[in-house]
């Protein structure tokens, strides 16, 4: 499967949540975690700086299955 066909199936089953926008960039809050990516307030935040394209569809992902189970 591709990365973009990863990531647009994974964001199919999840069109009930009630995240709006993918923030793409360098912020604070991932050095001050030791994180590279976080789901906040109805958003997801990714690093920019990734290893490759499939490691940043894995970390949408990721943050796809903590807002699902944040409002299920």
């Amino acid at each position: 499967m591709s990365k973009s066909d990863y990531i647009r199936e994974s964001l199919k089953k999840s069109r009930s949540l009630n995240h709006h926008v993918i923030y793409v960039g360098d912020f604070s809050h991932f050095e001050e975690r030791d994180t590279n990516a976080a789901y906040e307030n109805g958003a997801i935040y990714i690093i920019n700086v990734q290893d490759n394209a499939m490691d940043m569809a894995d970390d949408i992902v990721h943050e796809i299955a903590h807002a699902r189970g944040k409002i299920l």
